[in-house]
């Protein structure tokens, strides 16, 4: 018992109070014992003590009651740690009991005995010696964290900014990318920051695997097809895995963009994992991302992008997320100035209404298409079919 854990006694009755002190002393002769005999003097003494105290402390005193002593410590963030022993009388089982349903850690009979103390102090001293433990690792570990926070946060800006360097228009592209990529992530039902702290991290790093390749192949597209260009693409994971795979704190992160090229149908890299086996943000990047570079070709109208990807669902996409990106642009445009299109719940919907995206159920199945002048009978089959099959993301109108 060579820890030195302050005790403060709390007991008006002088006889009780020399005997508590003696003991105390004796047992635990390094540990400071601060002394009351008033309710109030002592509570106002606890309230100033930033250390963990073992406290004795009798069920009435004057001024201020054992209880309520009792109650202010444990409503107390600050307080609740300290350990408090109650002094009451064999005979009081209902208080015994309504100081043990307040927080009481132990109860000492006013009639103790010398033995029966010491028991009960070594059992205190080494409980508040393990907390006080427990403590301290824990502010310890919370020094490490925040360390190893900062150290991450400035590899993500030095892998940024390299990407800024080095990949065309990187900066806006980052931009779009994320919107997109949490815009998507939040409609298929992913709400936790845990999960999108990381997403949102993996879009600003999501060209660092391809940081080994030449200035004149980093543009370039990954895959056709859904397979590697080339071997120097098909490498991509593994010089990814070289860079940050083994760094605390991009566990998360590695794990996303190690998987951006699986393919839904099992047949991409470097694990040909398949459909829900890949981490969905990689499944929500990956999709994004193609959208993106067909985007900066100029080629086709984003509605057109949207269509030739989906042509790959279930192969290359999981088809949920070209759905969502499909409505990602509705919400857009809904969004915006000129409002094109709206979504309406189902419940919602009317006769004459037009679509301006197709409907698609979580089975997969393939509602109606965008033009559809609905009906009566259209309405009814889309209410009747997703009663037990709900539709992905939202119905979109023509305004």
């Amino acid at each position: 018992m060579e820890v030195r854990v302050p005790f403060i006694l709390i007991e008006d009755n002088n006889i009780t109070m020399d005997s508590l002190k003696k003991v105390v002393e004796r047992a635990v002769p390094s540990s400071p014992v601060y002394v009351f005999t008033d309710g109030l003097d002592g509570w106002e003494y606890i309230k100033k003590s930033s250390a963990t105290n073992i406290i004795i402390c009798n069920f009435y005193l004057p001024t201020l009651s054992g209880l309520k002593i009792l109650k202010n410590i444990r409503s107390s963030d600050t307080l609740r740690k300290n350990y408090i022993i109650m002094i009451t009388s064999d005979t009081e089982k209902e208080i015994n009991i309504n100081a043990m349903h307040q927080g009481a850690d132990d109860f000492l009979s006013v009639n103790f005995s010398v033995d029966e103390l010491i028991g009960k102090l070594r059992s205190a001293t080494r409980i508040v010696s393990l907390q006080i433990d427990v403590d301290e690792i824990q502010a310890q570990n919370e020094v490490l964290q925040n360390d190893l926070k900062n150290k991450t946060d400035e590899l993500m800006g030095i892998l940024y900014n390299i990407q800024e360097e080095r990949v065309a228009n990187f900066s806006e592209s980052s931009v779009r990318i994320k919107e997109m990529t949490i815009w998507i992530a939040e409609e298929y039902g992913i709400k936790d920051y845990s999960v999108l702290s990381p997403l949102n991290d993996a879009c600003n790093l999501c060209f660092t695997g391809k940081l080994f390749l030449p200035d004149t192949a980093i543009n370039s597209s990954v895959t056709s097809s859904g397979l590697p260009k080339n071997e120097k693409m098909e490498k991509i994971p593994q010089f990814l895995k070289s860079l940050i795979g083994d760094i605390k704190g991009f566990e998360y992160i590695f794990n996303i963009l190690y998987h951006i090229y699986e393919n839904y149908d099992g047949s991409g890299i470097p694990e040909k994992r398949q459909s829900r086996q890949i981490p969905l943000g990689s499944r929500i990047l990956r999709a994004v991302l193609d959208f993106e570079e067909l985007y900066a070709q100029n080629k086709y109208e984003k509605n057109k992008i949207v269509e030739l990807m989906s042509i790959e669902s279930k192969r290359i996409y999981d088809p949920k997320i070209i759905t969502l990106l499909d409505q990602y642009w509705a919400y857009k445009a809904y969004s915006g100035k000129i409002v094109l299109e709206r979504p309406v719940h189902r419940r919602d919907l009317r006769e004459g209404m037009v679509l301006s995206r197709q409907i698609v159920t979580e089975s997969y199945m393939k509602l109606m298409s965008p033009g559809t002048y609905l009906t009566i009978e259209f309405i009814e089959k889309i209410q009747s079919i997703t009663k037990n099959d709900p539709i992905i993301g939202k119905i979109y109108i023509r305004n």
